[in-house]
């Protein structure tokens, strides 16, 4: 009876709800199939919704849309769609009705009344595109790639490949800049009798005919001095005389000073004009310095503005003076005067080498020679100085600061530097060290990880101190050891291991002097850079070619 009177209950909480149920309750959490009276749709509302207030008919509260009916709101909004209704929000494939072009607006869209986007004109059917350009003398290479962007297309009045804007062309712009160029050269054109004319009133006889552009250059002949000048129409047109040297000697005629008051300024200068006042301020005018008894040729503008004697102000060398100072300085030229700061082939008398001093440097107390200051070593010098070492060369002398590989009297090929072997040393065969090549030889390779850091170094046997604990002091931990028959041997096996991290691996040195007490820090790397794991597979392949060869 309880039951029974629930199910009534629930019924008629669902009928004053506005919906009539369709089936028998259930519960109240299970979806109950029912009519809304409103609207007649069926729905499934649970009981605990409504009396909550919370539930009700899902399409009047437009949370979900009847696809029947989306269908007739996009057929009034002037859309016939192509594909079954998904959502609100997916842009459905529809057929506009006004202008028969297919388009996607959404059904929130057409609800609200939204237009086609061709009819309105927010975008461009690429037919109608295709169509304009067409039109406008442009044959598309591509489909359409949007309003702004350019559309590689022929262009058929001149067959060139040209890259308009469709937005350009739909303005009305030309889209071919050669061709836009052209037409308006041909537009501004003039006819020859009408440009002659006004080159003619200007004193300017055409030779040839009229350029067809106002600004390119038009022989003719300038009738005043009868030489041949190249103005422009436009020049012309805007007042220019059209010949230069004409124009010049007008302003020299206005602007000429005296001559008698222009002697007068060379001499008050120290300078005794050999020819007749040129004319122009700023010409060359050849004198004699009174001083010097030199021949100089100064402009009257530059005396006039306190300029002196070139010579006497070291601003121009007088080479038979040059010569002497480098005579004086022990050097034979060996070619003319080049000027006071470019290279001057001389040989030195002293020492019979070439040698190419600047003038510049020689006025300033320099010897001249690099070899005899001991500014540069000549490689006869360094040989000699191997050869009295005990050392013979192999190759040609690299420089000082380079290896020079020799063979060294004990019979061992080496590779010293001229500086050490000028100190003395040279063969690290034969120098009393603290390595021993001849011991057996020892490569190691060790990790800091407070630095992050890898670090390989060699020992031998019979070495007076244990170099992996001195580093171990410092925090170092050993991650592998090779032993190798000599410590020959062991450097070459570290030297490839090094020359992979510096040359290809493009590994730093990771460390300091400072950070390594015990020496060494030219042979470390950070593990950022270099792995532990390939560093040691890559030494015991070294080791194992070392072995065999």
């Amino acid at each position: 009876m309880t039951a029974r009177r629930n199910a009534e209950e629930s019924v008629e909480a669902m009928r004053n709800a506005g919906f009539e149920p369709l089936e028998p309750y259930r519960s109240l959490k299970a979806k109950w199939r029912c009519r809304h009276g409103t609207c007649g749709r069926e729905v499934t509302p649970t009981l605990g919704q409504i009396l909550r207030g919370k539930g009700g008919c899902k399409f009047c509260a437009r949370v979900f849309v009847d696809p029947a009916e989306a269908v007739a709101v996009m057929r009034m909004a002037g859309y016939e769609p192509l594909e079954p209704y998904r959502k609100s929000g997916h842009r459905w494939r529809c057929l506009c009705k006004t202008c028969g072009k297919e388009t996607s607006p959404t059904y929130d869209e057409a609800r609200i009344g939204s237009r086609c986007k061709y009819c309105s004109r927010r975008a461009t059917h690429p037919d109608d595109a295709l169509r304009l350009m067409r039109v406008a003398g442009f044959e598309p290479l591509e489909p359409y790639p949007g309003a702004m962007e350019p559309w590689m297309c022929r262009h058929l009045d001149c067959g060139e490949i040209r890259f308009p804007r469709y937005a350009h062309i739909q303005q009305g712009r030309r889209g071919c800049r050669t061709c836009s160029s052209r037409v308006a050269a041909e537009s501004l054109r003039l006819d020859h009798d009408t440009a002659a004319k006004v080159m003619l009133d200007a004193g300017l006889q055409p030779l040839e005919p009229y350029p067809g552009t106002n600004n390119a250059p038009w022989r003719c002949r300038h009738i005043e001095c009868g030489d041949e000048v190249s103005p422009s129409y436009a020049s012309i047109q805007q007042g220019q005389g059209g010949c230069k040297p004409c124009h010049q000697r007008r302003l020299a005629r206005r602007y000429k000073m005296p001559e008698a008051e222009a002697i007068e300024i060379m001499r008050s200068a120290g300078f005794e004009p050999d020819i007749p006042y040129p004319g122009r301020n700023h010409a060359a005018w050849p004198s004699t310095h009174v001083a010097c008894g030199r021949k100089v040729a100064p402009a009257l503008s530059n005396v006039k503005n306190g300029s002196g004697c070139a010579y006497c102000s070291e601003r121009r060398i007088d080479e038979t003076e040059a010569r002497e100072l480098m005579r004086r300085a022990g050097l034979s030229p060996l070619s003319g005067f080049p000027g006071s700061k470019a290279s001057w082939p001389c040989i030195h008398v002293e020492c019979g080498r070439s040698v190419t001093p600047t003038y510049a440097s020689i006025a300033q107390g320099g010897s001249g020679c690099p070899y005899c200051s001991g500014a540069r070593i000549h490689p006869d010098d360094a040989s000699r100085l191997f050869e009295e070492h005990g050392f013979s060369p192999l190759e040609p002398f690299p420089g000082t600061n380079k290896p020079w590989r020799a063979t060294h009297e004990c019979g061992r090929i080496v590779e010293p530097l001229y500086s050490n072997v000028a100190a003395g040393g040279g063969c690290k065969y034969c120098a009393s060290t603290a390595f021993d090549y001849e011991a057996p030889g020892i490569v190691y390779l060790l990790r800091n990880d407070t630095y992050q850091a890898l670090k390989i170094g060699i020992t031998t046997r019979t070495a007076r101190t244990d170099r992996i604990q001195e580093h171990a002091r410092s925090g170092w931990i050993l991650l592998d050891k090779w032993e190798t028959p000599t410590g020959l041997e062991a450097e070459i096996l570290e030297t490839a291991i090094l020359d992979w991290w510096r040359k290809v691996l493009k590994a730093p040195v990771a460390l300091t002097a400072d950070q390594m007490p015990a020496g060494g820090f030219t042979e470390t790397s950070f593990m950022v850079h270099v792995s532990a794991d390939q560093t040691i597979q890559r030494l015991s392949a070294l080791l194992d070619e070392v072995a065999h060869s």
